[in-house]
Formats: C-alpha cells, sequence, structure tokens
C-alpha cells in the first residue's frame, strides 16, 4: 500500500510543483489571436512520423516548415492522469482527421512533453499507445514561451499563415474529439461543405411548382431559403413567427436582388399565412432540406452568396443585416464594447458586491461556449465568480440586437445582472431602472432552472422583446455549462455524481465476491469499470483500491455509505 501510495504521491507532486514554478517568462499566458511562437526543436521522431508531418527526417523541426493548414499542438506530460486520459480521445482525432478527405493532408497532431526525456516519451507512447508524435520540450523552452503556469495539458489549434495565429485553445481534457473536429471545420469552414455559416452549402433539392430546384442550378445568384415553424412566440412582432417574418423577406426581396424561397411548417394544422410576392413557396418532399440544415422544430434561414457559401444562418433575419450581408460585410453578433471595458465592468460590478478581484481570465469551455472566471482576492481563496456575455440577435425588424452580462456563483446561482447594449422603443437605450427590474427578475435564481417569460408581469415598459430574447438567452445556459466543473463549480453535485459511480462499482464488487478467486485490487477495479461500462469520476479523478474501499482522487472516500 505504501509504495502505491508513493506512487500517485510523486505524480500529485510533481503536477502541484508544475502548476506553481512552471514559467514567468512571459507577461501573460497565450491565448486566441495571438502568434504561435515559432520553434526550431530536435528531430527525435520516426521516419513514419516525419512524413505523416511533411517534413524531412534528422532534420530539426520547425514550425513554420510544417506544410499543414491546420496544426494542433498538444503540451502533456507523461505522468499527468489526465494527459494519460487524453490519448485514446487524441487518437481518436487523428483517426478522425485521417479518414476525412476534407481534413486528411491538412490538419496535424504534435505533441510536446513537458519536463520529459525522449525515453520517457517512449515508454509513454508504448504503454498508452499515443499515434500522434510527441516530441521533448524537457527543459520547458517552448512551453514557458506560452506564459503559461497551469499544469498540462494545454492545446492549441494554429492556422499555418504567415505568423501562425491560435484559432483556438483549451486548459485541460476533454471527452470527446468533438471539440476540436468542430473548431477544425470552422477554421477550415470556407473550402468545406456544411451547413454552418462560412461552409459552401451541401447539395439539395426541392419543389417550386412541379419544378426541381436544386442549389446546383442557384450557384451564380445570391438566395434566401426560409424554413417557417408553426410554433408562436408570445410577442407578436417577433421575427421568429411566420406572420412576422414574411413581411421583412418581402422587403429584402423587393429591395436586393436576391431570390427568396419559403417552405411552409409541415404542420398541416398551421394557418399559413399569404405568402407574398416575389416570395417563392416551395415544397420540401418528407422535410429532406429541413431535416438536413438542422431546422427540425424551430424556424430557420440560410443566406446564400452567389458562391454558394452561406453567410448567414439564424432564426430570422432583419432587413439592416441582410443590406450588411449583400454588401460583403459578415453580420457579426457582438457588443460594440471592447473586451477591457466588458472586463472593467465587471470589475467594477465585483468591488460593488463588496469583493476585491485577484485575477479574471477568459476561458473557453469544451464545448466552445466561454465566458470569464474572477478569482476572488486573496489568491488561493478558493472563492470565484463567473460572468458571462451574452448576445441576442434581434427578433425585430426596428431593433437593435441585446447584449448583456449576467454573472452567478460557484453553486450556479445567479448573482448580478447589467446590459452593454440594450435598447427599447424607438432604439432608446434602457434606463437603470429598466435594467434593475430584469436584475431583481434574475438575480437569487439558479442558471439551472427555466426562465418563463410573461410579458405582463417581466418585460420593461416598452421593452417587450429585448426583454423577452434576455430570457431566451437565460434558457442557454442550463445546457452551456451542465458539464462545466472547474474551479470549483457545483463541487458538491459533482462529488455526489462520483460517489454515484463508486457505489455502483461497489456493488459489482460485491457480486463478483461470490468468485472465490476474486481479488479486489486496482486491477480488478479497472475491469470492473471496463465490462460494466462505467466511465469514472465525471470530473477525470483516478479511482483506486484503498483497504478494501475505492477512493477517488479528487472527492476521497465516500463516507457517507451507499444505499443500494
Amino acid at each position: 500500500m505504501g509504495e502505491r501510495f508513493m506512487k500517485y504521491g510523486c505524480h500529485v507532486f510533481f503536477v502541484a510543483f508544475f502548476l506553481f514554478f512552471g514559467s514567468s517568462a512571459t507577461a501573460r499566458a497565450l491565448n486566441v489571436g495571438d502568434p504561435f511562437p515559432n520553434f526550431t526543436v530536435a528531430n527525435t521522431l520516426s521516419e513514419e512520423q516525419c512524413a505523416y508531418l511533411k517534413i524531412p527526417p534528422n532534420k530539426p523541426i520547425q514550425l513554420s516548415a510544417i506544410p499543414h493548414d491546420v496544426v494542433i499542438i498538444e503540451f502533456l506530460n507523461v505522468y499527468c492522469h489526465t494527459c494519460r486520459q487524453q490519448v485514446p480521445i487524441f487518437n481518436e482525432l487523428k483517426k478522425a482527421i485521417d479518414n476525412d478527405p476534407d481534413l486528411r493532408g491538412r490538419v496535424c497532431m504534435l505533441g510536446f512533453a513537458v519536463g520529459n526525456s525522449v525515453e520517457e516519451i517512449a515508454t509513454f507512447t508504448k504503454e498508452f499507445g499515443a499515434l500522434y508524435p510527441i516530441l521533448s520540450d524537457q527543459d520547458k523552452v517552448l512551453f514557458d514561451r506560452t506564459g503559461n503556469i497551469r499544469g498540462t495539458p494545454h492545446t492549441y489549434v494554429v492556422k499555418r499563415t504567415d505568423l501562425d495565429f491560435i484559432v483556438d485553445y483549451h486548459a485541460g481534457g476533454v471527452s470527446s474529439p468533438e471539440r476540436y473536429i468542430e473548431s477544425i471545420r470552422h477554421i477550415l469552414r470556407s473550402s468545406l461543405v456544411g451547413t454552418q455559416a462560412g461552409n459552401k452549402i451541401v447539395p439539395l433539392s426541392f419543389k417550386v411548382g412541379w419544378s426541381t430546384v436544386s442549389t446546383e442550378k442557384l450557384a451564380g445568384e445570391p438566395y434566401i431559403l426560409y424554413f417557417a415553424s408553426s410554433a408562436v412566440r408570445t410577442v407578436a412582432q417577433d421575427l421568429r413567427n411566420m406572420a412576422a417574418q414574411l413581411p421583412v423577406l418581402k422587403n429584402i426581396s423587393d429591395d436586393m436582388p436576391v431570390k427568396i424561397f419559403v417552405f411552409p411548417p409541415a404542420d398541416k394544422d398551421f394557418d399559413v399565412p399569404e405568402i407574398p410576392e416575389p416570395l417563392v413557396k416551395a415544397r420540401d418532399k418528407k422535410n429532406a432540406a429541413r431535416d438536413l440544415l438542422g431546422f427540425v422544430d424551430q424556424p430557420g434561414l440560410v443566406f446564400v452568396n452567389k458562391y454558394g457559401r452561406i453567410i448567414y444562418r439564424g432564426e430570422s433575419i432583419t432587413l439592416l443585416a441582410a443590406r450588411q450581408l449583400i454588401q460583403g460585410r459578415e453580420y457579426i453578433l457582438e457588443p460594440k464594447m471592447s473586451p477591457e471595458q466588458i472586463q472593467g465592468l465587471i470589475r467594477r460590478h465585483i468591488v460593488a458586491a463588496g469583493y476585491q478581484v485577484a485575477e479574471m481570465e477568459h476561458v473557453m469551455l469544451e464545448n466552445r461556449q466561454s465566458l470569464y472566471v474572477i478569482t476572488v482576492a486573496p489568491q488561493g481563496s478558493g472563492v470565484f465568480f463567473f460572468a458571462r456575455v451574452e448576445s441576442g440577435i434581434t427578433m425585430c425588424d426596428v431593433c437593435h440586437d441585446t447584449h448583456f452580462v449576467y454573472m452567478f456563483d460557484q453553486a450556479g446561482i445567479i448573482t448580478d445582472f447589467f446590459p452593454l447594449e440594450i435598447t427599447k422603443y424607438g432604439n432608446i437605450a434602457w434606463t437603470p431602472e429598466d435594467s434593475e427590474k430584469i436584475k431583481n427578475n434574475l438575480v437569487g435564481r439558479s442558471i439551472f432552472e427555466t426562465f418563463d417569460f410573461n410579458p405582463k408581469v417581466d418585460a420593461v415598459t416598452t421593452a417587450t422583446m429585448s426583454s423577452s430574447i434576455v430570457y431566451d438567452c437565460m434558457n442557454k445556459a442550463k445546457e452551456y455549462f451542465k458539464d462545466f466543473y472547474d474551479y470549483g463549480f457545483r463541487a458538491s453535485y459533482w462529488q455526489k455524481q462520483c460517489f454515484s459511480v463508486i457505489c455502483k462499482v461497489k456493488k459489482l464488487v460485491e457480486a463478483s465476491r461470490q468468485n472465490p478467486d476474486f481479488v479486489f485490487d486496482d486491477s480488478s477495479l479497472q475491469q470492473i469499470m471496463k465490462d460494466n461500462s462505467l466511465r469514472g469520476c465525471p470530473t477525470g479523478g483516478m479511482y483506486i483500491v484503498l483497504d478494501n474501499d475505492v477512493l477517488c482522487s479528487q472527492h476521497g472516500l465516500n463516507i457517507q455509505g451507499c444505499k443500494h
């Protein structure tokens, strides 16, 4: 038993040392938008691995010499538990890239083992079966240049250009390769066929009268495909209502050289409004086009330019947005304020609540949702607040988009709300009293509850639409943060989930003891979990056997016991 604790204790000590003494070489850590530093490192790779990177063998390796469009760079340590857990996920990622004709040869993966020797890397690769090349950063020269002071793993997605910009970054492990597949496809979207903004539109066809119209036939001219929904929104002017969207589409068609096809809801009981000319009524056999584009239960619209690229995708569209798009300007849903200005506002609100800010960082979660993490002074207090900048596209043709911040604590309870850019009738900015009304409606509630909107009670006067958009945005929080567990977020919830898994394991162990040859140790523990498809601790803790019990490296022993 002592040997086991020496083994795991050594790993814990290493990670702690790495966490607090890793680097001080850079003023701040590199993040999305920064150029990734070029490097020259010794080439210790096999000829096969060099061929994968498209570089000559036996010559030093430089980032600038790797000819791929995208390079995924992972910093790991061979003794890091999370890094070990990432190997099968990164292997899946490599296989997915290699098997995708759109990505194969354009995207490659490269690991750097921080503080590890070539020999340690060889042992790690053999033991855990890593399929991607890993180089040594034994003296932490390259890792120090990233400015990171937190432990491994860190993953950077770098778009190969003259400056090699970081286009995606994630600290920690991921649960699925889809996190990076989605990111890569977004980066290369202009050259890939797909259904998202930036993609070349997928081939599809539909009926207009007795004629068949296809995206291939429409090439060379801009057009809009609008799929209406039978769902009726609370506010009549909401452009997600078909009756409100149709007049706007007619104005767009009258004002611009854009052909617009309207697909009525499939619901036969829905009273379809008259579709005005020059809009074209279209039929979608068996909802094939609707399903392909992912507009199943909600309204959806894609704007395709003359080159066949989707330049806009949303639940509705305004005349202003359409004008910007036809002029070649990308419609970006983001506040006019700079990130620095937003951080300043967040800091002031934290201070006004009676706290001091020790640190604030912008974090991108595995699901590509972002938030600000605020560490409360003193550093190491273990108290964090979280701030989410939320934006809602206007659902009214004479309104502006809505941008605001909501803040919540480690239990997921909303602590603050303030607008960045929210207007009411006449595009007049909300008053402090307007903001206070919504703040009072939200503060004290959990981000995981449902936010039903009652316009008679919840709306700001003459701001029903923008008020409803705030509520719509708040209803997305439960999905955005359901898997978030860093910084002590929902610690008791995740501990309960972990102990639930341990109780399932212990019940299976009890059954296994019927076999007189059964020995409960780390090996049999892992086998039981594998045989019964148990994923283990949801926050990445390691399970080991301790005195005939199961210990989680993050949550400890379940001293409360199990109720079978």
